[in-house]
């Protein structure tokens, strides 16, 4: 959704907007449970955009520590990795702020709960409802590849394993020799 204003617009304390500039945080949502390493996705976008930057801190303290920037659009994506590294559970902030050529700074704050590494969330599985409209392109052409993929792999494999059967038997053909290897195969047979 693009709002366009004169001034800075909140939405859910996630989108603000400024004359025709979208500067949103998609994911992590506002209050989520996370455990570890955590994709900020989200849309920095707008006439005259110059650079955007992430930051974190943990809630309550005025020490903002930035992880990652740009100077390029970025719409509806990943806009940086929050490695949890050894931060104990606890309630966390990630703000974004961009920055447009003639305007003061535009931004938004998500806040995030970081659940201990030891505890496992149940986490709502991927589907392609879920999926933002980008991905769900880029799985369909995975699954179909994959698709096709399979039936060449499968050949290639058993091709591998005749290959590498074939190999043995013929070395043992050349140790033991063909006499003694058929009377092991078929037993001896007496009449």
């Amino acid at each position: 959704m693009l709002l366009t204003v004169a001034h800075p617009f909140a939405v859910g304390n996630r989108v603000y907007a400024q004359a025709d500039a979208t500067v949103s945080i998609t994911a992590p949502g506002e209050g989520q449970t996370v455990a570890g390493d955590l994709q900020v996705r989200g849309t920095v976008q707008g006439a005259g955009l110059q650079s955007y930057a992430l930051y974190w801190r943990a809630a309550g303290d005025d020490r903002e520590i930035y992880f990652n920037g740009g100077q390029e659009e970025v719409n509806a994506s990943v806009l940086g990795v929050w490695r949890a590294g050894d931060n104990p559970p606890g309630e966390y902030e990630i703000r974004l702020e961009a920055q447009f050529e003639g305007r003061d700074p535009t931004e938004t704050i998500v806040r995030f709960t970081l659940a201990d590494a030891a505890e496992t969330t149940e986490q709502e599985p991927e589907t392609a409802a879920t999926l933002p409209a980008e991905d769900q392109t880029l799985r369909q052409s995975l699954d179909q590849l994959a698709a096709r993929a399979r039936p060449a792999a499968l050949a290639a494999y058993l091709a591998r394993g005749m290959r590498f059967g074939l190999t043995v038997a013929l070395i043992v053909l050349a140790y033991f020799g063909v006499k003694s290897v058929a009377v092991w195969l078929l037993g001896s047979r007496k009449p």
